[in-house]
């Protein structure tokens, strides 16, 4: 009985041995002839600022592959000695050292402890998604099969490469490069006795083991691994004592700015595809999947800072609950988006408001003055009416336009004080008197001409309340259509991403700047001259002039029923614009300056603060003139009031003041432009009795 049963137990155990040898000859011929594909490591790419600095990654993850001659000797000793000593005589099994590790299990209890991976399993499961990461035996042995084929297709050198790569190395980097960068702030190939067996220290066990989290465990951990080198005969005692007596000095965990990220985003959009007027020309979302991209960006990393700092100090939060705001900065020489945040609060929204379509309210305003200062019909000093007024349009009701204040009216004024002001009803008086036939329209044609020519890309209406700002256009338009004034009439195409290089320095994409001259340079400038009467005293933003401390001009915007604020200004070096308002108008906001104006000038401040100030350089066709601003016309020695006009050459008056006539002296000279007459009695008689003598002497 006894013999029968044992002899059955015979045939059982060596049938169920004979099913695993099977079964593993099976699996081992099946793995084995599959075709092996190179392994795949996904990495981070990185992005660059305007001065090819790395500032932040992009997808994948936080990993910079290098070569093995790029990492440090001490640290491929150090990683070998204590993951793999076996690493240059096994075949990509370590038979000991599954032998060993399954001892230990059964030791302990368990049967997924340790499994005693050699480096090219760990090379091969962190390389290879169809592996994963599950404690399974069924798994494991996959694995040993791979790695065995690894080791028939790639050199030690180089499975141990592709090791130093992959390596989880704690706080979200992978590999030896980051985790140098990351630990010490040098390269891998920098890296000295003492901080490889630190870093070698951590693999095991990142979220213990680094010196960010205790640095008294990485301390021991650096002994263990310098031990290990010891034995292995890799260093000497000197080489061990010394490396120990090293202080472990990090270079402090560097936590993201949140400034950098509204970039990002914008960036990750144009990769997508998702970017309006910004085609990307590449598949963006295909070579992410592959990663190591190289996107080198216009982005100035200071007034980035500024830009976030500007829109996070916007006021009382409270008070502005639900409100959301836009700022974009353009630099008008060449078009380059230094500075952008899309939103409040990017947890929030990451939808990009630099881009989206809002009524800009009186930003519009400059584009109709500059259609009229082209026109040459119009100069600065031509007088203008703020009254009530109606106007009959065909087949529809008459349009009454109000001030900001329904019932306060400014009466005659200059184009410059206009502006100033922020007339609404001088603008559309004006663009009713510019337009072909006012009573039937089209309104607005040279409006939207000069417009498109600055660069809005939007759809605009033809209706005579345009110069009031009633059509959406986006931050990043009205920006750069200031731009090109400040530019003396040259409009750049605004861009944002330079170039895109892959992870072998092969150029995907390069962005090649477009500049072309759109208006008069005479035109940008009195343009300019205008607008910067809005930061004066009497301007609807005078209360600023003296928080950005430099020469600027700007122009502020409320939109309809107060749901919109602007404010679009510039200086030589840079133009921009800030929205702010609740994306689905649920809630009135204050006027443009007020709001957007503030966050405009802690930007332009702040952004700039290290740039040396300047003014705008004056064009070479201007006169300037002496006027009256009751009469827009040479100030005599009666006015009471006068001011320096600048005008294109041959359109200044020559009609002196007939509200204030002086028959007997010429009119006012301020050469100086002091406000003051600089009229000399004496030189003036002096000079008309020589004119006389000279005229009786023919």
């Amino acid at each position: 009985m006894k013999s029968r049963i044992g002899k059955a137990l015979i045939i059982a155990i060596g049938s169920i041995s004979l099913f695993v040898v099977v079964f593993g000859a099976i699996t081992f011929i099946y793995y084995y002839s599959q075709p092996l594909p190179p392994p795949k490591v996904t990495t981070a790419s990185e992005i660059f600022d305007d001065q090819d600095n790395m500032v932040t990654t992009l997808g994948g993850v936080k990993r910079f592959e290098v070569n093995l001659k790029d990492i440090s000797v001490n640290f491929q000793k150090a990683i070998v000695a204590m993951e793999d000593h076996r690493f240059y005589s096994h075949h990509g099994v370590d038979l000991y050292g599954i032998a060993r590790a399954i001892y230990t299990n059964l030791r302990n209890g368990t049967l997924y402890g340790p499994g005693g991976s050699t480096i090219t399993q760990q090379m091969a499961r962190n390389s290879y998604e169809f592996l994963g990461q599950e404690k399974k035996y069924s798994r494991k042995i996959v694995e040993m099969i791979v790695s065995i084929k690894l080791e028939t297709i790639y050199t030690k050198d180089e499975i141990l490469e592709m090791y130093c790569n992959v390596i989880y190395m704690g706080h979200g980097v992978y590999g030896i490069e980051s985790a140098s960068k990351l630990y010490f702030g040098k390269s891998a190939k920098d890296l000295n006795l003492s901080e490889a067996a630190t870093l070698a220290g951590i693999v095991r066990s990142p979220g213990y083991n680094s010196p960010y989290v205790s640095l008294e465990k990485a301390t021991k951990r650096r002994s263990i691994v310098l031990n290990r080198m010891l034995e292995l005969g890799y260093i000497t005692e000197t080489e061990n004592k010394e490396a120990k007596e090293q202080e472990i000095k990090t270079i402090g965990l560097k936590t993201s700015k949140k400034n950098i990220d509204h970039f990002r985003n914008a960036v990750m959009k144009f990769l997508n595809n998702d970017i309006p007027n910004m085609p990307s020309s590449i598949n963006g979302e295909e070579l992410l999947k592959e990663g190591g991209l190289k996107i080198y960006t216009t982005m100035n990393t200071k007034m980035q800072e500024a830009a976030e700092e500007a829109v996070e100090n916007w006021g009382d939060q409270e008070k502005h609950d639900g409100l959301q705001t836009a700022l974009v900065a353009v630099d008008p020489q060449n078009g380059e988006i230094k500075a952008m945040v899309g939103s409040r609060d990017l947890n929030q929204s990451t939808w990009s408001r630099v881009f989206a379509k809002r009524p800009p309210g009186s930003t519009f305003k400059p584009f109709l003055y500059a259609s009229a200062i082209e026109s040459k019909q119009y100069t600065a000093a031509s007088i203008l009416t703020s009254e009530p007024l109606t106007f009959e349009i065909y087949n529809q009701e008459p349009y009454i336009p109000h001030e900001t204040n329904r019932d306060e009216y400014y009466g005659n004024l200059t184009m410059r004080k206009a502006i100033q002001k922020s007339s609404n009803i001088t603008a559309i008086a004006l663009n009713y008197a510019l337009t072909a036939d006012p009573f039937k329209g089209p309104w607005s044609d040279n409006l939207i001409d000069i417009a498109k020519r600055l660069g809005i890309k939007s759809q605009l209406d033809r209706v005579l309340s345009l110069p009031l700002g009633v059509s959406p256009v986006s931050p990043l338009e009205m920006a750069n259509a200031y731009a090109t004034f400040a530019n003396g009439g040259y409009r750049n195409e605004p861009y944002f991403i330079k170039r895109i290089e892959d992870k072998h320095g092969n150029i995907l994409f390069e962005n090649r700047p477009y500049k072309e001259k759109v208006l008069d340079e005479n035109v940008a400038y009195i343009m300019t001259s205008m607008m910067k009467s809005v930061l004066e005293p009497g301007g609807t933003a005078s209360y600023l002039k003296s928080k950005i401390g430099r020469p600027a001009a700007a122009k502020t915007g409320t939109s309809e029923n107060k749901f919109d604020a602007w404010f679009v200004g510039y200086t030589p070096e840079i133009a921009c614009a800030v929205w702010s308002g609740a994306d689905d108008n649920s809630k009135k906001i204050a006027s443009g300056g007020r709001t957007s104006g503030y966050t405009w000038s802690y930007f332009v401040k702040n952004g700039l603060a290290d740039v040396p100030v300047k003014d705008f350089p004056a064009t070479n066709n201007l006169r300037t003139a002496v006027i009256d601003p009751e009469s827009g016309q040479l100030a005599t020695s009666r006015c009471e009031n006068f001011y320096t006009e600048v005008f294109i050459a041959g359109t200044e008056p020559t009609q002196t003041c007939e509200l204030h006539p002086d028959t007997l002296f010429p009119p006012i000279v301020d050469n100086d432009g002091d406000g003051q007459n600089d009229f000399n009695f004496w030189d003036w008689l002096f000079n008309k009795n020589k004119d006389k003598k000279s005229n009786t002497g023919d």
